[in-house]
């Protein structure tokens, strides 16, 4: 993060885990692509920018990163103050575009302990992460990481700032269409009533799945 160098065209996914952040990936990926469907990973395709690996070094990322063309597009889980590309600009700094979904933090919680008990022996392994001995175990380590409650406190104050965009996930869910419509006017991007329906099919829970 300290040498990750932000461009005016990057668009940065900032969310608590569980609000809508693979979703987020998708459609600002099928935004991008006008609809593409022929992606392996979309992890690949819009990277966590922060996630450390094993096998990959910072600076390996780093450069990777600068391969990339633009816009490029990435996902962080950082808080306001963590993020690049958030300052203002100046001769040596640059605003990347910010996209923020939040989600009602019961159910960010309860899908994340679903995650986690989902997960494989080696992910919880490759991870570091233990089978919670029971949900209410999970919750009080939950509460105490307060990564939603540090999420949205960090970001609120910069709810209006001319480079964020808020979305609240329930929204997307009630009407995906016009929350579409709101990020392509924020970006700026332009898309064909075709490459429209297909981004907006792409984007149903049923397609992902």
């Amino acid at each position: 993060l300290a040498n990750f160098k932000p461009r005016n065209s990057d668009v940065l996914i900032t969310t608590a885990p569980k609000a809508g952040t693979t979703w987020m990936q998708q459609i600002l990926y099928q935004l991008k692509s006008g609809g593409d469907a022929n992606f392996s990973n979309i992890f690949q395709a819009v990277p966590w920018l922060e996630f450390p690996s094993k096998y990959v070094t910072s600076q390996q990322k780093l450069k990777e990163y600068e391969a990339m063309s633009g816009p490029r597009l990435f996902k962080t889980h950082c808080t306001y103050l963590q993020t690049p590309g958030t300052c203002p600009p100046t001769a040596e700094t640059n605003t990347a575009r910010i996209v923020l979904t939040s989600r009602d933090p019961r159910d960010c919680c309860v899908s994340f302990y679903h995650h986690m008990m989902s997960m494989t022996v080696n992910a919880r392994e490759y991870y570091g992460m233990q089978v919670p001995a029971s949900f209410d175990v999970y919750f009080e380590e939950w509460m105490e990481f307060a990564s939603w409650y540090n999420n949205v406190e960090s970001w609120w104050p910069h709810i209006n700032d001319k480079n964020v965009l808020w979305l609240r996930y329930e929204d997307m869910v009630d009407d995906l269409r016009n929350n579409i419509q709101r990020l392509l006017s924020f970006l700026q991007w332009k898309l064909t009533p075709g490459q429209l329906r297909c981004v907006i099919d792409h984007c149903s829970f049923t397609w992902m799945k």
